[in-house]
């Protein structure tokens, strides 16, 4: 985790055996990894899912599901909107407020 491996996320997600990996395990991956890595690491959440389809006009490499082209289009969406000096749990709290204040309601 440590090393920012996208792999330890999907481990963590899929830890009930026969189970299809969720938005919730996706979440709960996520969050868990980011707490030890917070550089490497964007939470994956309906929050963050809205943002995409709220903010961002090209979201034709994005899939939704997909953490490696999810940490792709949030660090290209950091890259473009100069918040490079935020890491990744900073940028997670500017969504849930940006969404908690209304402005990602469509």
């Amino acid at each position: 985790m440590t090393a920012g491996n996208p792999e330890a996320v999907n481990e963590i997600a899929s830890f009930v055996e026969g189970t299809d990996v969720s938005l919730e395990l996706l979440e709960f991956g996520t969050t868990y990894c980011n707490w030890h890595n917070q550089d490497s690491f964007p939470i994956y959440s309906a929050d963050a899912l809205q943002l995409f389809n709220f903010l961002i006009k090209d979201s034709s490499g994005f899939q939704p599901g997909n953490y490696k082209k999810f940490t792709k289009a949030l660090s290209v969406f950091r890259e473009v909107n100069n918040l490079e000096k935020l890491n990744f749990k900073e940028l997670d709290k500017f969504i849930w407020l940006y969404a908690k204040r209304g402005k990602l309601a469509i």
